[in-house]
C-alpha cells in the first residue's frame, strides 16, 4: 500500500496530476509488472486541490481510494 501526494485530483474520482514527469505512473507501472499485482494507492488531497476536470492519458492511474479535508 502507497500513500501518495498529488498536484491536482478530478472531482472525487481518484484520477489525478503528479508533477509532470510520469513518476508516479512508471513506479506503479513497473510495480505491477513486477509483482504481478498492482499496489493499492490512497491519494491525500486538500479540497483546493479537487478539480472539475483532468486532462488524462491512457497510461494515467488512477488512485484506489482519495482522502480529502
Amino acid at each position: 500500500m502507497y500513500i501518495l501526494q498529488f498536484r491536482e485530483f478530478r472531482n472525487y474520482r481518484g484520477e489525478f496530476v503528479g508533477h509532470g514527469r510520469g513518476f508516479y505512473d512508471r513506479f506503479l507501472n513497473d510495480y505491477a509488472q513486477k509483482y504481478e499485482t498492482a499496489p493499492k494507492t490512497i491519494g491525500l488531497a486538500l479540497k483546493v486541490q479537487l478539480v472539475d476536470d483532468l486532462p488524462m492519458e491512457s497510461k494515467d492511474r488512477m488512485v484506489d481510494l482519495l482522502i480529502h479535508a
